[in-house]
């Protein structure tokens, strides 16, 4: 999403662009990182519009320019770590120029960025906890980080949607939605077989 093209007020679309971005399709589909496949999950469509909800529900505070009581009011909310966020964020709106920082919806897409990230990384890191626990008595960790590592360099496809649907579920989880865990203990089992050839 181009400075150009956000208007001062463009929340909700930065809201949009961040949560789908390499993740989901309406109505509920999620995808692999290169949107090469998507498969059906019931229910991610609701997941998905709770986390708009709530991302979205504090958006008062950052329009009156509150940038910082935003991000805490907000981690009741959504569960990150507020300093790490915060701290990400002044290292991005450093360098803007006067335009830029003009732009509260720019600035609020880097911020939101940050929070994602956050959401996603610990997501990814439960993932490869529960990898490694599944398979500790047929690799150890360093085994099983270069299998990952090679899944993720061969952009492989299942792995791909695993880790999305991994991240759907802390998106369950913060919002308190049950989310079917069919789907994802297929594709964790995929994983599993592959780690273990």
């Amino acid at each position: 999403m181009l400075l150009e093209e956000l208007k001062i007020h463009d929340y909700e679309n930065v809201t949009t662009s961040l949560l789908y971005q390499q993740l989901f399709l309406e109505p509920n589909k999620i995808r692999d990182r290169r949107n090469t496949r998507n498969i059906t999950v019931e229910g991610s469509g609701v997941i998905i519009r709770k986390m708009h909800e709530r991302i979205l529900s504090e958006i008062d505070l950052w329009d009156a320019e509150k940038e910082i009581e935003y991000i805490f009011s907000i981690a009741e909310k959504i569960p990150f770590d507020r300093g790490k966020v915060i701290n990400n964020y002044k290292k991005k709106i450093e360098p803007l120029q006067e335009d830029q920082l003009s732009n509260k919806s720019f600035r609020f897409l880097l911020c939101l960025s940050e929070i994602i990230k956050e959401i996603h990384t610990k997501s990814t890191q439960n993932l490869v906890y529960m990898i490694e626990r599944k398979v500790k008595d047929k690799l150890n960790k360093k085994e099983i980080k270069h299998k990952l590592d090679k899944l993720s360099q061969k952009s492989d496809c299942d792995f791909s949607i695993l880790i999305n649907l991994g991240i759907l579920n802390s998106y369950a989880n913060i919002i308190d939605l049950p989310l079917a865990t069919e789907v994802f203990n297929k594709y964790f089992d995929r994983i599993i077989q592959l780690i273990k050839i």
